[in-house]
């Protein structure tokens, strides 16, 4: 079973109106959910930890690559550990 965990996604200071968006999805951890909130500085370190193969190319990426890579990292890596 996948655990429930929402990741979110963010610059190192997200603005009020995204903190605010970003707090709005407290309702879920009433229903046994936990929220990650993964800022630039967090996402380099995960990377360069678990997949320093991964890193150049994620620093080269511009940003919409870079969300769409960064989902499929952690999917695959809490998928491996699932298993």
């Amino acid at each position: 079973m996948l655990p429930k965990i929402i990741h979110q996604i963010g610059n190192n200071q997200p603005s009020a109106f995204i903190s605010r968006c970003l707090q709005s999805w407290s309702a879920v951890d009433e229903i046994g959910f936990e929220r990650v909130f993964w800022t630039d500085d967090d996402i380099l370190s995960f990377l360069a930890s678990e997949y320093p193969h991964v890193l150049a190319m994620f620093k080269e990426a511009r940003t919409m690559q870079r969300l769409q890579i960064l989902p499929g990292i952690l999917l695959f890596t809490i998928l491996a550990a699932t298993i």
